[in-house]
């Protein structure tokens, strides 16, 4: 582990993305290279082009998340215009939007929203709790 980072995210060289909270304390003594190139939706993207619906699940965070996605809604973002909304129901949605910490009592919900969305599927993670 590396000394200077204090969530273990530096690694023999590498960043681990999911794992580095950007505190910047490492930024004095190593400067790792912060490319990310791990996009794996390339061919999602095509069918999602016009708009996308999106589930939110909250597994327990302390609302910074929250506020901050729901903050997108406000009239200074408004990603409606873009063609992003929020849904009330997985059957509707075209991804899963996950904030908070996942724990092992969330996975069953977790799996049944997921099973009962529409093809093509997207979920993705929101804040360090819950990308780790």
């Amino acid at each position: 582990m590396n000394p200077y980072c204090p969530t273990g995210a530096i690694k023999e060289g590498t960043v681990a993305h999911d794992a580095c909270i950007s505190c910047g304390m490492c930024a004095p003594n190593y400067e790792p290279s912060m490319n990310i190139n791990t996009s794996r939706i390339g061919t999602v993207t095509k069918t999602l082009k016009k708009s996308i619906k999106i589930y939110l699940i909250d597994s327990g965070s302390c609302g910074a998340c929250i506020l901050e996605i729901m903050s997108l809604m406000s009239p200074q973002y408004d990603v409606t215009r873009l063609g992003i909304t929020f849904t009330n129901t997985p059957r509707q949605a075209d991804a899963i939007m996950i904030s908070g910490i996942l724990t092992e009592k969330m996975k069953v919900p977790l799996l049944k929203a997921f099973e009962s969305m529409a093809e093509p599927r997207i979920v993705f993670a929101v804040g360090s709790c819950a990308i780790s």
